[in-house]
């Protein structure tokens, strides 16, 4: 099991090394005619009951920060209302190094707290993720596609109760990320 997770937090970390040596290649597209420099997507997740979206934006020529605000919403069996609200966070490095468009990698972050409950049981918990994706964004008069893939390693505390009885547990994994997403770009 250790030794698992140590190759698998090797593979998150030669890949966030990737990404960040990707920051110093830079090479200019000439000619390139309106550069894309923001974008709103709605990724596949959106298809198991995450409402989401990604919303990235230019921060320097090649460079951007993708957003991603998630609200989970459910209702079992018509007992167990389970809900919770998270966050992802990617910047990309793209190897054009001009525009938000073509190949790229980054490190990925997100964070998402959960609950789930019952008459007489709750369970909430939060839970973490860090990694590096590689993707490729293509832009058609505005209509966009987005594809990544990745690995991570993660963290999530999970506590349940039921009347005075409490208990705790915390686990550590990885995780393999990954999506495909589609929107608009301007």
């Amino acid at each position: 099991m250790i030794m698992e997770l140590r190759k698998s937090g090797l593979v998150a970390v030669v890949l966030c090394a990737v990404s960040l040596m990707v920051m110093g290649v830079t090479t200019s597209v000439a000619g390139a005619a309106a550069e894309i420099q923001r974008s709103l997507t709605v990724p596949s997740s959106a298809l198991f009951g995450v409402i989401t979206a990604g919303y990235e934006t230019q921060v320097s020529p090649g460079r951007s920060v993708d957003i991603a605000p998630q609200l989970y919403l459910q209702k079992v069996d018509g007992q167990y209302t389970a809900g919770g609200v998270g966050f992802g966070f990617t910047y990309r490095f793209y190897f054009n190094g001009q525009s938000i468009r073509g190949w790229y990698v980054g490190p990925v972050a997100s964070l998402a707290y959960v609950r789930a409950s019952s008459a007489d049981a709750s369970v909430n918990g939060l839970g973490g993720a860090a990694g590096a994706v590689l993707g490729w964004k293509g832009v058609w008069s505005g209509f966009t596609l987005d594809l990544r893939i990745g690995y991570g390693v993660t963290y999530n505390m999970l506590t349940a109760r039921s009347g005075s009885f409490s208990i705790s547990q915390g686990e550590l994994g990885t995780i393999p990320i990954g999506d495909i997403s589609i929107g608009y770009s301007w």
